[in-house]
């Protein structure tokens, strides 16, 4: 009873080993079928075979398997096999069963553009013009850019005329030095002048007399005139031209007669003249096509520069007292100013020249003696100048500019 009762017993925990180990044998293979079934690789293999065309039959090659399955298995036949990762990556196709696709491959980058699809970068724009070529106008506005701009206009009409020097004559030029005379040697090398005499400025105290009522800068330019009298007189020069160092000859490709044919044509007319003023506040231009000269009257003004003779420097230096006085009896101008004495001392001849050959610069260096308010008058009247005359030359030559 007992034996019976104890075989019994060992029979069932013999059976439930026998169930434990099964079910254990069965949860590992079920997680071994489900770890492999949801790989990520054969998860996308799934989903690309979902959304892919029905596959096609796998081609051959030489020295492949005539059994060889495609890679798009029906899961069926993958789970029987438990496939492993490296039966489900793509497989790669050999170079004979390539067909080449409709566009070609982009190419791969490199650092130097292939010919074929090489970039041609837009045109760039020409090089902007500078905004100056004779004087800087970067910073200027209102009179001072609008002379600039024209004085600009002018040098580079300069520079593309003809290689002559226009001027002809001895030059001489009143300077205290400094970026005044720098700016008149710029004029004089656009000029082709190769050279030019430079006034010695006489002494301000020394003990010069005067009954004119005048300030005592414009005293010293009266006296620096005189200073150009002595000058000529000392060199000898039939004809001359006197300048102060804001004098601009922008205009004198233009000119229809250069300064030594205006001498000549000067003596021709009036053996006794003195001077002639190239500028003067005077801005009429002759009606004919001609340049004219008209006697020189107390209500014209401008000493910028003039052509002079002997018999000037001569008179000049007498009513002065070689430059020691002026007094207005002995001078007989109206005024003591330059632009009085060196036309209207007594026995003068003195003319104006139509239209304008010069004009004052004061664009950068200003005026030495008047200050800021007379530079900005000169510069005004150069405008005026340019106006009136380079039309008249243009007239002549059959040319059309806006001025």
């Amino acid at each position: 009873m007992t034996d019976t009762r104890l075989s019994g017993k060992w029979s069932r925990v013999l059976l439930a080993l026998v169930a434990w180990t099964a079910m254990v044998y069965f949860a590992a293979i079920s997680g071994l079928l489900q770890s492999t079934f949801h790989s990520p690789q054969l998860s996308s293999v799934h989903r690309e075979a979902r959304h892919a065309p029905a596959p096609q039959a796998p081609s051959r090659s030489k020295d492949s398997d005539a059994t060889t399955q495609s890679p798009m298995a029906s899961p069926s036949s993958v789970s029987t096999q438990f496939p492993t990762a490296l039966q489900f990556s793509a497989p790669t196709q050999s170079p004979t069963s390539f067909s080449a696709p409709t566009q070609p491959p982009t190419p791969a980058p490199s650092s130097a553009p292939s010919p074929a699809v090489s970039f041609s970068p837009p045109p760039l724009s020409p090089t902007p013009v500078p905004t100056y070529s004779y004087i800087q106008t970067d910073s200027m506005n209102g009179t001072r850019l609008e002379l600039a701009v024209m004085i600009n206009k002018l040098h580079r009409l300069r520079e593309a005329a003809p290689l002559q020097n226009r001027l002809g004559v001895p030059v001489y030029v009143l300077s205290l030095g400094g970026e005044r005379l720098a700016q008149f040697a710029r004029e004089m090398k656009a000029e082709r002048q190769p050279s030019f005499v430079r006034v010695p400025q006489p002494p301000r105290d020394d003990g010069w007399k005067s009954d004119y009522a005048i300030s005592q800068k414009d005293g010293w330019g009266t006296k620096a005139h005189i200073a150009a009298a002595q000058e000529l007189l000392r060199r000898g020069d039939s004809c001359a031209m006197v300048a102060e160092d804001d004098a601009t000859f922008g205009m004198s490709p233009h000119w229809p007669l250069s300064l030594r044919e205006l001498c000549d044509m000067m003596f021709a007319k009036d053996p006794d003249w003195t001077a002639v003023a190239l500028y003067s506040t005077e801005m009429r231009t002759p009606e004919s096509g001609k340049v004219q000269v008209r006697k020189h009257t107390h209500r014209t003004f401008g000493g910028v520069a003039y052509l002079a003779t002997q018999r000037w420097a001569r008179l000049l230096v007498r009513v002065t007292a070689n430059n020691t006085r002026l007094m207005k009896r002995e001078v007989g101008s109206s005024y003591g100013i330059a632009d009085s004495v060196i036309y209207h001392m007594k026995n003068s001849s003195a003319w104006v020249l139509r239209p304008v050959y010069v004009f004052p610069n004061n664009v950068v260096a200003r005026s030495t003696i008047g200050g800021e308010a007379r530079a900005h008058t000169h510069m005004r009247q150069a405008i005026k100048a340019i106006r009136s005359s380079m039309p008249f030359f243009d007239r002549i030559r059959n040319v059309s500019r806006w001025w």
